[in-house]
């Protein structure tokens, strides 16, 4: 199904629960309930997470549902109500973090980490990047030998 598909079901479904008279509608906003579909319910990419367009208030439930299953509870909405005045970016950074840190997450989830450390990397250690794009063409032009020591001093082994 496309996601015009998704949207005329949650759009029907959510008018048919209030018409129904039970008062009911969807537990989470229509950015979480995508999320939810189209995600891969065994893995979490953070810099996907970090890219997402949806304002501050949206993204804790779709960060609780990558990370937990579950959407937040009150006193947890609460926790991050004073932090929605943030720019996206730090605010979904905040959460995330939070999140893939939490004694919940540590204890339950069994679900795959992708792009973290290439998030902590391009959120905090820009300076460094910017020096290695610098040295990258001297890099290229270096004897093999040295091209391997250099692998072997940061770590990167032999290619």
């Amino acid at each position: 199904m496309n996601n015009e598909s998704y949207n005329r079901l949650f759009e029907i479904a959510n008018k048919n629960m209030q018409l129904s008279g039970s008062g009911r509608t969807f537990d989470c906003r229509k950015a979480a309930f995508f999320y939810y579909i189209n995600s891969d319910p065994y893995e979490i990419d953070a810099l996907k997470l970090l890219e997402m367009n949806v304002p501050n208030n949206e993204f804790i439930d779709i960060a609780y549902i990558a990370f937990l299953g579950r959407l937040a509870d009150m006193s947890e909405v609460r926790r991050y109500e004073k932090s929605f005045s943030l720019p996206d970016r730090e605010f979904k950074r905040i959460i995330i973090n939070d999140l893939r840190d939490s004694d919940e997450v540590i204890s339950f989830n069994k679900k795959r980490f992708l792009n973290f450390s290439s998030l902590i990397e391009n959120e905090s250690n820009s300076s460094s990047k910017n020096i290695m794009l610098r040295f990258l063409p001297v890099y290229k032009r270096l004897p093999t030998g040295i091209k391997k020591y250099i692998r072997k001093m940061l770590g990167a082994g032999e290619q």
